[in-house]
């Protein structure tokens, strides 16, 4: 049960945090300025103090690349012999803000960086970012997909479970049934086992997925500016809300169940 609850635990953090994914993959997509042959490295500069200045920018994000640099990185075999052998330009490669990542945005930040004398152009991934959107979208559905296919799968693992219990417990509930116990009093001992069973299976999942999160943040500080710790919260608490109650209600209704089907029996003993 408690890898049951791991996987509907990490399956609702992830669709809490879809907005924050998408936020981080905008964020990550390379945003390209082609210089022209002749620019000089004050050109280059020139270029990175009109992008600091611009707030959709991410500052931390810039960097200039030589051609030279571009040619070993591209063609790390070849040599260069000459200058006019090498076919790359120097380029600005920068990222922007996810909360500029609209058409309206990029078309006013492209007018500005193509209006500069030393640009050729700048050239950005929309089409990739698209991509990975409808994906993530598809991957959501699947997700709520296996999230049914998971909880179903828990459902009967539970109500095998409490069947189990009933099949041990069946020599004490017929004694409780001969003296006139009500069914809410013969509910009481199958219940409380039943949810210190469940309580250690979602402590259990809860620790399991604390401890990825905290090594997440811990090996991938970047990660922390994506992830909620509320919303990470809110996840398991809601999990672990549903699945006590799925467990109350299920064993209630097998014990009612139980007592219905083994009623006639009494009258032969």
């Amino acid at each position: 049960m408690a890898f049951v609850t791991f996987i509907l635990t990490v399956l609702l953090i992830f669709g809490l945090h879809l907005g924050n994914i998408t936020k981080f993959l905008k964020e990550k997509i390379p945003f390209v300025i082609e210089l022209s042959p002749t620019s000089t490295e004050n050109d280059q500069n020139a270029v990175i103090k009109v992008l600091t200045e611009l707030p959709i920018v991410k500052q931390s994000s810039i960097i200039s690349q030589s051609k030279e640099e571009a040619f070993r990185e591209i063609l790390p075999q070849a040599s260069l012999m000459a200058e006019s052998e090498n076919p790359f330009s120097d380029l600005i490669i920068f990222s922007i803000q996810s909360t500029g990542y609209d058409q309206e945005s990029i078309m006013r930040l492209q007018s500005e960086i193509e209006a500069l004398p030393s640009v050729v152009g700048l050239l950005h991934q929309e089409q990739n970012f698209d991509l990975i959107k409808m994906n993530l979208s598809r991957l959501l559905m699947i997700g709520s997909i296996l999230t049914g296919i998971f909880f179903l799968f828990a459902l009967f693992f539970v109500i095998g479970s409490i069947r189990y219990s009933l099949h041990q417990e069946r020599q004490r509930i017929k004694t409780m049934q001969i003296v006139g116990a009500k069914k809410t009093f013969i509910w009481q001992p199958l219940r409380k086992s039943t949810l210190q069973k469940t309580t250690k299976s979602l402590v259990t999942s809860d620790l399991i997925v604390l401890l990825i999160i905290i090594a997440l943040v811990l090996l991938y500080p970047s990660v922390r500016d994506y992830i909620s710790i509320f919303k990470v919260l809110i996840a398991l608490l809601l999990t672990n809300c549903v699945m006590i109650f799925v467990v109350l209600i299920t064993t209630f209704v097998e014990l009612t169940r139980y007592l219905e089907v083994n009623f006639y029996e009494l009258d032969e003993l």
